[in-house]
């Protein structure tokens, strides 16, 4: 890709910090974070946010519309896994695997498409896991909340195929 703005979940660290750094030297990249994003330079503006809060998220989309809007592409990067028998799971551990895999992803994703469908172009990649075909045990809420964000991806391409997205 290159000329495009890209919109980048979980950036901190993983595979989030690195697709910053190979897409930030083409492309103007806007990243999402909890914590600050380790990489600086002019192709990057960094926007922290707490993925536990949906009503945090789309207030800080709100406030930044500007860094937003016109996104060419949005990846869904962000995750949080709490290993550990499901019976042992606190609630806290159960809303923040949910919350950060699944609904802070579907939120953003429905505030973007909307520029997308818009200009009838865009490009939303969600990265989900193998966790669900793997079927771990200790990753009961974290591979649920990976393959329901696989099924929203699906749902969702045979939704917005039309408009060019």
């Amino acid at each position: 890709m290159v000329n495009k703005k890209i919109v980048l979940t979980g950036a901190s660290r993983g595979i989030g910090r690195e697709l910053a750094k190979i897409y930030s030297d083409k492309n103007r990249v806007v990243t999402l974070q909890r914590e600050k994003c380790p990489i600086s330079n002019d192709n990057i503006s960094s926007v922290r946010t707490d993925f536990l809060k949906p009503a945090e998220l789309t207030a800080v989309l709100k406030k930044n519309d500007n860094l937003f809007f016109d996104a060419d592409v949005l990846i869904n990067n962000a995750a949080v896994v709490t290993s550990k028998p499901f019976i042992l799971m606190g609630d806290n551990d159960i809303a923040a695997q949910i919350n950060v895999n699944l609904t802070s992803a579907i939120i953003l994703t429905k505030y973007i498409l909307k520029g997308m469908m818009r200009r009838k172009r865009g490009t939303i990649i969600n990265i989900t896991s193998m966790a669900p075909r793997v079927k771990a045990s200790g990753d009961t809420v974290y591979a649920a909340s990976k393959m329901a964000l696989e099924n929203f991806s699906q749902i969702l391409n045979q939704e917005v195929t039309q408009f060019g997205i």
